[in-house]
């Protein structure tokens, strides 16, 4: 059987979990009717591939009222009369299966959007573990947070959290991160299987202090821990890794 390794997979095997769908981002197939009633109700959505990473071909649409529509991309933003504009304009920019997400609206530090890195892993047991967690800051006027693509920085999760209003949940928000991510882990492993070993997650935190999946990663990146100062939980991945 061939393994679909596709964001939209992922969020469908996430969707059968009682204890996750709550964190996930309402997320749709692109078409035209889709697009559509995803602005009517959210008035903000993102539109991203299925597949695709480091942030690349990621907009953001919003409904500005009057029939304009703004897209925003990378630090540009543009301006559209009628949904109808605006769905072609992305058409025309996609060769492979998009997709539709509700906008969340992120944690912001320094008035720049932020989201986290999530690493979990197999212990020789079979046991998935939290091995590490770094919040990515996105570069001034970009929506990605991928720092190569943006521009941006990286925090320790605790540390972007106490420049926000968000700072007297720090722990509770930290323990709610942990707790999904397994709980997500061991939802997409039963598919992935035995020797799936590690998943990488973008999660966000809202204005609310809300705990979002914005997408799961099979191989993910590990380069934002290296360039935290503290390397302690680099070498607590490299050393679940060398163990697996």
């Amino acid at each position: 059987m061939k393994i679909n390794k596709s964001k939209w997979k992922k969020h469908l095997l996430l969707k059968e979990n009682s204890r996750v769908v709550n964190h996930l981002p309402e997320t749709e197939v692109f078409t035209k009717v889709n697009f559509s009633k995803f602005l009517d109700k959210y008035k903000e959505i993102i539109v991203k591939p299925s597949r695709g990473s480091r942030g690349k071909n990621i907009y953001k649409v919003t409904c500005l009222g009057d029939l304009q529509y703004e897209i925003h991309h990378k630090d540009h933003k543009t301006i559209f009369t009628g949904k109808s504009d605006a769905y072609t304009y992305l058409k025309q920019k996609m060769n492979r299966r998009y997709l539709l997400q509700q906008y969340v609206d992120l944690a912001r530090v320094e008035g720049c959007p932020t989201d986290n890195r999530v690493v979990t892993q197999k212990d020789s047991l079979g046991v998935w573990a939290v091995t590490g967690k770094v919040t990515k800051v996105a570069g001034e006027g970009f929506i990605v947070t991928n720092n190569r693509y943006s521009g941006g920085r990286v925090m320790t999760v605790s540390a972007a959290l106490k420049k926000t209003h968000l700072a007297d949940k720090i722990n509770e928000i930290k323990k709610t991160i942990d707790k999904v991510v397994l709980e997500a882990s061991k939802t997409l492993s039963e598919y992935y299987g035995v020797e799936q070993k590690i998943f990488g997650f973008d999660i966000g935190i809202d204005h609310n202090g809300h705990v979002w999946i914005i997408e799961a990663n099979l191989h993910p990146m590990l380069d934002h821990f290296d360039k935290l100062k503290n390397k302690k939980m680099l070498r607590r991945i490299q050393s679940f890794h060398n163990e697996a």
